[in-house]
């Protein structure tokens, strides 16, 4: 990554276990080894999942799903906090931000327009001023990577000595922030963090993500603008796909 500022990047090393959080999900906080830019993402532990008993889920979605692992209104909760970390880390001047199509398009859209009310709440005379930008970008079909990336990007030259901000939906072995990250830096930026909504566990090492909004189990998550093969973006909830599904929805 050469000349980029990656002091605030995470410990890639593996969280540990921390304290309880105080809300309706059993989950708990991971601890980094090393100060980050953004507050511990919440930990879904393996295995929990709302049903239909407790959540109501769409009907085009409830036959497809295990059930919801992250409710809609937990997730808008996490983004506000996301977005009050990213105001405090960067604090003034040009954020440009780059969202990864298709799936990271709900959340990028929530996680701006967060930051701007944030700001205009505290009528902060100063403050982030959001630039937005969009690559269009896949390398899944069905639940498996197909190795092949699906690029394209508008003109990006203009974030030469910008702090830019990537954002993804979910970041499981973190080859697509990567990718763009390496590409990003050609453009000079003065820095690249990146944020995504949902990391999923692995047993080696996790990769590198600055704004983490859920560490979750090893599934295929659907709803919240995540997909599967262009199904299920527009559910209000994080859900988890069925095996069922996956083999009958397959393309």
């Amino acid at each position: 990554m050469g000349s980029l500022d990656l002091a605030a990047r995470i410990d890639p090393a593996p969280a540990q276990i921390a304290a309880n959080r105080a809300w309706p999900l059993p989950v708990r906080a991971l601890k980094e080894k090393t100060k980050k830019a953004s507050s511990a993402p919440i930990h879904i532990p393996d295995g929990h999942l709302y049903t239909a008993e407790d959540i109501v889920i769409p009907d085009n979605c409830a036959p497809y799903v295990k059930g919801v692992l992250v409710p809609g209104g937990v997730v808008a909760d996490r983004v506000d906090k996301l977005a009050h970390d990213i105001r405090k880390h960067f604090k003034e001047g040009e954020l440009h931000m780059v969202c990864i199509l298709k799936g990271a398009h709900t959340f990028f859209g929530d996680l701006s327009v967060s930051i701007i009310r944030q700001q205009t709440a505290l009528g902060e005379a100063k403050g982030v001023q959001l630039y937005q930008h969009f690559i269009h970008m896949s390398t899944y079909r069905n639940a498996s990577a197909t190795g092949e990336v699906k690029f394209l990007a508008e003109d990006l030259s203009c974030l030469k000595g910008k702090n830019v901000l990537v954002v993804d939906d979910v970041v499981e072995t973190g080859n697509t922030l990567r990718y763009v990250s390496d590409w990003l830096a050609g453009m000079q930026p003065k820095s690249v963090h990146t944020a995504c909504l949902v990391q999923i566990r692995s047993e080696g090492q996790l990769p590198s993500v600055d704004f983490v909004g859920f560490s979750g189990p090893r599934e295929w998550l659907v709803g919240y603008g995540i997909d599967y093969n262009g199904l299920f973006r527009e559910g209000p909830h994080v859900c988890v796909l069925s095996e069922d599904a996956k083999k009958a929805l397959a393309v």
